[in-house]
């Protein structure tokens, strides 16, 4: 093992580009970063360079989850009827504004660009061609990785989004914030930065990185870092369920979070160890399969339909999948069947990927695990009971006593039915509640998922 963080899935795309060196020396910095923050956050977590290098590393372990939101699944299962899992699909191809707010004068103004809805570090989108789908391009790639290539070094990154989308027109001002963007979590996105919701990532030309806010290498090690803490209220033996309803680390609704933070928790609750996320650092699809996937003639193309263009040297860490029509097909994957259905939505494939990241662990003489009450409680949605959500302080003091608009909007309902509406929340952006801007421009407008 080396003295640096590799890149994810250990691809060097910075040996293409003008300054290698710097390049994976600021991927370095940037995942150094994470971890350190994350050891503030808890004492039995450690970096795999700096902490007890002389102590070796168990073999890395698969944390596996699903890739299909859990959330979606659970609330389009609690609506009256049988299952639609196309409607499920659909709205899980949905996009919602990122709450980005831009400044005219006076005022700040909720801005255009979208993120998807797909939660569980897996995201997916469709290409068309006229009436034709010619692709569906599905990533675990984090923005941050994006990010800090673009500000090393833009002209790679045009690059890659052209060879990864197969369009020659991506322009590196297409890749840019055309004006200074301001948003609620974060410090201000300047003019000229990289906008991971560009119009080549978010939009009908397919997706290169993630988008959901959720969906960040920076979250991932947080919630493995929380998940070494031991949560003393959450009793002796937790479920996945107890132990992030107790703790807050991440969203109970989804395959990921409860997972990924049992399992820490239980392995250094088991053997005394340390836990850190194993190099390289990121979130991956694992290896699958498209055998009953027919051409309109009822033949396979699995095999030629679907490749993986970013992945491990040994196969085994995927970022990017792609379903396509063989080369000088006739027809759209409209026309194929997967499973004996006409392959219409990336969902249908999206359900057959696990999702993984991998930990390791070794026991480092000293170290003191944290402990901690419980920061939270869950909740059953009022209208989608098997949705079970986490709430701190903030929102109430119990179930019963819940603020409004507390629960998360759900999708309309397939079957007919009334749904919850959601309007965009009229808040002020942390980031600007320093700056002498006169009034907030507050729209009340709809959110879309």
């Amino acid at each position: 093992m080396g003295g640096r963080y590799s890149a994810p899935a250990g691809i060097d795309d910075a040996a293409r580009g003008a300054h290698p060196d710097a390049l994976r020396k600021a991927w370095h910095d940037k995942v150094s970063g994470f971890v350190a923050e994350a050891k503030d956050r808890s004492g039995f977590f450690y970096d795999q360079f700096t902490d007890s290098p002389q102590i070796p590393d168990s073999q890395p372990s698969l944390i596996p989850w699903n890739a299909y939101p859990k959330w979606i699944t659970t609330v389009f299962e609690g609506f009256p009827g049988a299952l639609d899992e196309g409607a499920a699909d659909a709205f899980s191809e949905t996009l919602r504004l990122t709450g980005l707010y831009t400044k005219i004068p006076g005022d700040f103004v909720l801005s255009k660009w979208s993120s998807r809805i797909q939660d569980e570090y897996c995201e997916w989108a469709t290409v068309r061609k006229n009436n034709d789908i010619i692709a569906m391009h599905f990533t675990a790639e984090a923005p941050e990785y994006w990010e800090t290539l673009f500000d090393s070094d833009p002209k790679l990154v045009v690059d890659l989004y052209r060879e990864l989308l197969k369009n020659a027109d991506v322009k590196e001002e297409d890749l840019r914030f055309a004006e200074d963007h301001y948003w609620f979590r974060q410090d201000l996105r300047a003019k000229g930065s990289y906008n991971p919701y560009n119009k080549w990532n978010v939009g009908p030309y397919g997706l290169v990185h993630l988008t959901q806010p959720n969906n960040t290498l920076g979250a991932e090690v947080a919630l493995a870092a929380d998940g070494t803490v031991d949560w003393v209220a959450a009793g002796l033996s937790p479920t996945e369920q107890s132990l992030i309803c107790c703790s807050q680390y991440g969203d109970s609704a989804r395959h990921s979070d409860p997972r990924i933070g049992w399992t820490v928790n239980d392995l250094v609750s088991r053997t005394g160890a340390c836990a850190a996320l194993a190099d390289p650092v990121g979130l991956y699809m694992s290896p699958f399969e498209l055998d009953d996937l027919l051409d309109p003639n009822g033949h396979p193309i699995g095999d030629a339909a679907l490749s993986f263009p970013r992945k491990s040297a040994d196969g085994s860490r995927i970022l990017r999948a792609e379903v396509r029509v063989p080369e000088g097909a006739t027809y759209g994957l409209q026309d194929c069947t997967l499973s004996g259905r006409p392959l219409v939505h990336g969902g249908q494939i999206a359900r057959r990927i696990t999702m993984g990241l991998y930990a390791v662990a070794k026991v480092i003489p000293g170290r003191m695990r944290s402990q901690s009450g419980c920061r939270g409680f869950c909740c059953p949605h009022p209208q989608s009971p098997k949705l079970i959500e986490g709430f701190t302080a903030e929102n109430g003091p119990d179930c019963a006593h819940l603020k409004p608009n507390s629960h998360r909007p759900l999708p309309p309902d397939p079957h007919g039915g009334p749904t919850m509406a959601y309007i965009v929340k009229e808040l002020v952006p942390r980031s600007l509640e320093s700056l002498d801007t006169g009034k907030i421009l507050t729209r009340r407008s709809r959110l879309r998922y």
